[in-house]
């Protein structure tokens, strides 16, 4: 973004969607190791969650940040 890259900043954008669907992808393969009754997978549950809305979080900022650079916001 610094160097005023707008191609570079339209990819961060674009990434809104493909992140939003890798993060569904992860939340739907925990719950099936959940069913299957994984031990690591109960015990870690709430990290695992909890790692997957921060990097969801951190996706979105940056995302806002690239709209505002391309005057979308």
């Amino acid at each position: 973004f610094r160097n005023d890259e707008m191609t570079i900043v339209k990819k961060v954008v674009e990434t809104k969607a493909v992140i939003g669907k890798f993060e569904g992808e992860l939340r739907m393969k925990h719950i099936e190791r959940l069913h299957r009754g994984l031990s690591e997978s109960m015990q870690t549950s709430s990290i695992h969650f909890d790692l997957i809305d921060q990097y969801k979080r951190i996706n979105s900022n940056i995302v806002g940040i690239g709209y505002v650079i391309l005057g979308q916001l």
